[in-house]
């Protein structure tokens, strides 16, 4: 890529085009520029003729993040713009397919002035189910001030366009902000450096609000280790196992390489006991690359440095979610109420009325969906879009509460 005399650079994966995006701030003449890269069957990485590049914005730029957004085919990068007070900017694009780079549309300010002086844009992801709505995370300039983050709304006609919802405190004094989008539990989840409690990894989940006009913190924050890596800490989704996974240097043993899970879905985050992984693999500091969910493989990637003369890469499996109730047949029954592990549960099964729903529609014929809920269709996806299945009838509704329930088979 020419003008490499690069002070910052970002990059990511157009899924739709199976195009890479690089941005760049290029410190020989102050210039925030594109590039798209293609890859070959071979692994091969090219970006074309060297003297074309595109401008994004003539001035110098700092702490840059970039999304591409499927719903919408979207490109959004997000930058701190010292031509502009070193306020926080984003500018959405759109690969073209004629001339095999983006167009960009007008930078637009997340906010003006804002408090502190200047502010660093940490990262930009899907803020929820909904299509075009993502997350511009960013922290305050100045001491003893918050993260926060806005809602953002992309346009849903052909112009690279966004509109910025207000700002709201979502997570603590701090640095290295990184965060995903949970498909499943739609919140985002995101962990950062805590100068409040010793630069530890500190976790908070974020949710959109009930208005839908902006993002609030689901829950308090949870502290995840006790020591302090640095910046060598990242989080990845892996959406065919519906959970988020959390890696990290152990600065107390050896620098290894740890990993934890998070166990809950809403509220308050939860965790599982980080544990090191691998045969003796260890980190140097600022060894820990940015980590990612390989959907063919259902693994989580990331790049480490074992010492100060190499690099390789890492993988970890995570594991499959599926469902025991594929195909048209694989239910008994519904319990009559609600139990706790090791209680003696009574279940109605084919022929029983079961009067513990809301909300049916009298008349209508249910089915069991892959996660034990009921519905009205006949087949069910998964909250990743990943799997599918179809499966017979649970029953018919003869009131708005009590379902009739039927053999599946029959």
């Amino acid at each position: 890529v020419p003008n490499n005399n690069s002070s910052c650079w970002c990059a990511c994966y157009d899924t739709t085009n199976n195009k890479h995006i690089v941005a760049w701030n290029s410190s020989h003449d102050n210039t925030l520029y594109s590039k798209v890269g293609s890859c070959a069957s071979n692994g091969t990485l090219t970006f074309g003729a060297s003297s074309t590049l595109t401008t994004v914005r003539s001035a110098q730029t700092y702490n840059m993040c970039i999304y591409y957004d499927e719903a919408t085919n979207r490109i959004v990068l997000g930058y701190r713009d010292e031509g502009n007070s070193s306020d926080p900017y984003v500018v959405v694009g759109r690969y073209n397919t004629s001339s095999n780079e983006v167009d960009w549309g007008t930078p637009v300010a997340v906010e003006t002035d804002p408090p502190g002086g200047f502010a660093s844009l940490d990262c930009i992801t899907k803020a929820s189910n909904t299509d075009g709505k993502i997350a511009l995370i960013w922290m305050l300039g100045g001491g003893g001030q918050n993260g926060v983050a806005n809602l953002g709304t992309l346009s849903s006609s052909g112009s690279n366009t966004i509109t910025i919802g207000s700002r709201s405190d979502v997570y603590g004094l701090g640095s290295y902000a990184k965060a995903v989008y949970n498909a499943k539990s739609e919140r985002i989840e995101l962990i950062w450096r805590d100068s409040n409690d010793n630069h530890y990894i500190t976790l908070q989940r974020i949710k959109v609000n009930s208005g839908g006009t902006g993002l609030e913190a689901d829950g308090s924050s949870k502290k995840i280790i006790n020591s302090n890596p640095g910046d060598d800490f990242n989080i990845a989704y892996a959406a065919n196992s519906e959970a988020t996974y959390i890696v990290f240097r152990g600065t107390t043993d050896s620098d290894k390489i740890y990993f934890t899970r998070i166990t809950n879905t809403t509220g308050t985050p939860t965790h599982n006991t980080p544990g090191a992984r691998g045969t003796g693999a260890s980190l140097t500091s600022d060894g820990l690359g940015r980590s990612s969910w390989e959907p063919n493989s259902n693994c989580i990637v990331f790049a480490g440095r074992p010492d100060s003369n190499r690099n390789k890469m890492y993988a970890f499996d995570v594991a499959t979610i599926g469902s025991n109730i594929s195909k048209v047949h694989n239910f008994i029954g519904f319990p009559d109420q609600a139990y706790t592990t090791g209680q003696t549960a009574t279940i109605k099964s084919y022929g029983s009325a079961l009067s513990t729903f809301s909300g049916l529609s009298i008349s209508s014929t249910y089915y069991v969906n892959g996660d034990g809920s009921v519905g009205t269709s006949d087949s069910w996806v998964s909250a990743n879009r990943q799997e599918s299945w179809h499966h017979g009838q649970m029953g018919l509704a003869v009131s708005a509460t009590t379902l009739l329930i039927k053999d599946p088979t029959v």
